[in-house]
């Protein structure tokens, strides 16, 4: 871009050209346009990220139930809302590090303030672009996601009741409805309609409840987690279990018996979830002293979220002006370490939130009272903060330089072999990896151990905040949380391993064509394809190591962190 275009001839002063000028409408587009850029690919990796779990639950129900492609398309769409309120604010922080990263890295901040723009001209347009963000995601999390999530919830039981009656054989014992045994002399070729009923109800405990009937009728009922069965001429037996003397015998000529799909079924339809409910719903249970504290903690998540766009942004603003080396692989590693801290807050002040050790009105705004107030302090203080921010990397550099250089005299004094062991090495096998392919990977290993514990980490906060209800409501302690988790991460390194390389690998190729270096590699005869070949290598390697763990190592531990997660859920 040509900073001088349209610069000259207009007013200057302390806080640069005035923002009416055609110049300022032309840089604050450029810079919206550069943020933008970047926020897009950005929200499609973290949103990928987050949505990877629920794919292969989704994938089941498709196979199962044989979907149109309509119905496939809405099951797949329905989770989005949910997901792009915790990315959406992500997408917003990348966009605005790698954006401004990568115009300070290429001296385009400087050429801008040479022509007379204020550091203040960068945060507007910056800010406009948050507040976009936290409007859309303010939408999605106050009106579309609960919308989207009770849409899922009917598609969900609308699947689960059409399917249950399939599943019902005949002269065999059924355990499959939670607290109910039934056998079935006949069913018709519907298997809606049952002949010669006998079930067992064990929900009170003690003495079964047992009932025959002659004939029974499955009906579905879409709006709740259960079916009902409809009885014609019948008896019900029931002994009373402290007196066991007692044997009650009833009869009647119709009757109806709920069957849970779930168990629990039945508490689950009388406890409302509070994802579902809409604003004005969530006020109304906030007046009911037994929901009062649920409501809130429901109702204060769904208004801070979306304002992480601006926190988070605050933040990103001054790191992203004063990076002066890096350019946008700097934006990539910084996003993911922000990002990471931001939810860990969020994580905590939930979690105590729902226990109630916090209020939340504090609770749930810790997170963007930290990261609000940090911001505003880098962006009052930004001349101090860029000379901070300069000497810190100085003495980075400085440090790198010198080891870089320490390792370089021990080589040479190890070795003495002739400048174009670069290229070939001293006898053939000897080396592996030649210097070449070490200082390639080098870079390529710190992005990748860096991508994969933020994605892995990242992956576990979203996790924990689907989690977090039944953690607080079936009392579990710190330990099996702590088990699950320790579980879970094989199974998250094995999904995040691919993403972690394809972006660890866009980002080192992309610094190595930034510096120039790529084309250092071309002018001494040596191609991309041969550069790229250790981190074919590398690549291959994992792919071997997953396969293996897949056939190993997995099966064991995704079974130890199934039982954990039924534990925490409340299930059998």
């Amino acid at each position: 871009m040509r900073w001088a275009v349209g610069a000259r001839g207009h007013q200057f002063g302390g806080s640069g050209v005035k923002a009416e000028t055609p110049f300022m409408r032309i840089l604050t587009r450029y810079i919206l346009k550069e943020v933008f850029s970047h926020s897009l690919p950005g929200l499609l990796v973290f949103t990928f990220l987050i949505f990877v779990p629920q794919i292969g639950r989704l994938l089941e129900m498709v196979v199962r139930h044989s979907l149109p492609f309509s119905s496939i398309l809405t099951l797949f769409l329905l989770p989005l809302p949910g997901i792009l309120v915790m990315t959406i604010p992500m997408a917003v922080l990348v966009g605005i590090l790698i954006g401004l990263s990568r115009m300070s890295a290429d001296g385009e901040v400087i050429a801008a303030r040479a022509t007379g723009v204020g550091l203040s001209q960068f945060v507007r347009p910056v800010l406009i672009f948050a507040l976009a963000g936290w409007g859309v995601a303010s939408w999605m999390s106050l009106v579309l996601a609960p919308q989207a999530l009770r849409q899922l919830q009917r598609m969900e039981l609308g699947f689960r009741t059409s399917e249950a009656p399939h599943d019902i054989q005949p002269r065999v014992f059924l355990e499959q409805f939670p607290n109910l045994l039934l056998y079935l002399q006949d069913v018709t070729g519907s298997r809606s309609e049952w002949r010669g009923v006998f079930i067992a109800d064990t929900t009170q405990g003690g003495a079964p409840k047992i009932t025959l009937a002659e004939r029974g009728v499955l009906v579905n009922d879409t709006r709740s987690p259960r079916l009902t069965l409809h009885l014609e001429r019948g008896t019900t037996h029931e002994i009373d279990s402290e007196h066991p003397e007692r044997y009650a015998v009833g009869s009647f000529t119709d009757t109806d018996i709920p069957i849970p799909l779930e168990r629990g079924g039945a508490a689950r339809e009388e406890r409302r979830v509070p994802a579902r409910l809409t604003v004005k719903e969530l006020a109304a249970s906030a007046q009911n002293p037994a929901e009062r504290q649920t409501a809130l903690v429901e109702l204060h998540y769904r208004l801070a979220l979306p304002v992480a766009s601006l926190v988070l942004a605050l933040v990103g603003v001054p790191l992203g002006l004063f990076t002066r080396k890096g350019g946008r692989a700097v934006g990539v590693m910084m996003t993911v370490a922000l990002v990471f801290v931001y939810y860990i807050l969020m994580a905590f002040g939930l979690s105590f939130a729902k226990q109630g050790r916090l209020d939340p009105a504090i609770g749930l705004w810790i997170a963007n009272a930290v990261f609000g107030l940090t911001g505003i302090l880098m962006l009052t203080h930004m001349r101090r903060l860029r000379l901070r921010l300069q000497f810190f990397q100085e003495r980075a550099e400085d440090l790198i330089r010198g080891w870089q250089q320490r390792r370089r005299r021990r080589i040479e004094l190890t070795r003495h072999a002739p400048e174009d062991e670069i290229l070939h090495p001293r006898s053939s096998g000897e080396r592996l990896f030649l210097i070449l392919d070490l200082y390639i990977l080098r870079g390529w290993f710190f992005y990748f151990a860096v991508l994969l514990v933020g994605f892995a980490g990242i992956y576990m906060i979203f996790d924990f905040f689907q989690l977090l209800s039944d953690v607080v409501r079936n009392r579990i302690g710190a330990g099996v949380v702590l088990d699950y988790y320790r579980f879970l991460a094989p199974q998250i390194i094995y999904l995040m391993l691919p993403l972690s390389v394809l972006v660890a690998t866009l980002v080192n190729f992309g610094i190595l064509a930034k510096t120039n270096q790529i084309t250092a590699l071309k002018s001494a005869g040596i191609s991309v394809y041969r550069a790229s070949a250790p981190i074919l290598v590398v690549a291959a390697a994992l792919s071997l190591a997953m396969f293996v763990l897949e056939d190993t190592y997995l099966p064991e531990t995704n079974q130890r962190q199934d039982a954990l997660r039924n534990q925490i859920k409340g299930k059998p």
